[in-house]
């Protein structure tokens, strides 16, 4: 995302479009602060989930998995605007924004349907998991 903000940014200072840099627009630089925010954000979420796995706290991994739902969405979301930001640019392999954008969608299909996975996290269940099983994760043991 962060990489989706920066090209962004940078090109837009370099594009002129009748007779001004892209980056004097008003539109644009709303969606480019838009991405700042939103990457921001994300990673806010990420280290916070991080945190408390590393802790070990109670209910992390349903804090993960809403991180991970929620930045996967940002993701795409910021990575579609870097798109826009550069114009037909941003849909050639000669910049990033293309590759990021096919790897955000990656990322979101492989963690499965969306809604599907919202809706097992909101129920306080763990994916595969119904409520009253093992919400542990299991640990192998050295013998």
């Amino acid at each position: 995302m962060k990489g989706s903000f920066t090209e962004a940014f940078e090109y837009s200072k370099q594009r002129e479009q009748g007779g001004r840099y892209i980056l004097d627009w008003s539109g644009l630089r709303i969606i480019l602060a838009d991405m700042a925010v939103k990457a921001r954000v994300a990673d806010m979420l990420v280290a916070k989930a991080a945190g408390a796995v590393d802790r070990g706290e109670p209910g992390w991994h349903l804090e993960s998995r809403a991180a991970a739902l929620v930045v996967s969405e940002i993701a795409v979301g910021v990575t579609t605007d870097g798109i826009q930001a550069l114009g037909g640019y941003g849909y050639m392999k000669d910049y990033g924004q293309e590759k990021r954008f096919r790897d955000a969608k990656q990322i979101q299909s492989l963690m499965g349907i969306t809604h599907m996975r919202g809706l097992s996290s909101s129920s306080g269940s763990p994916v595969g998991k119904r409520p009253g099983e093992d919400k542990g994760v299991e640990r192998c043991s050295r013998d």
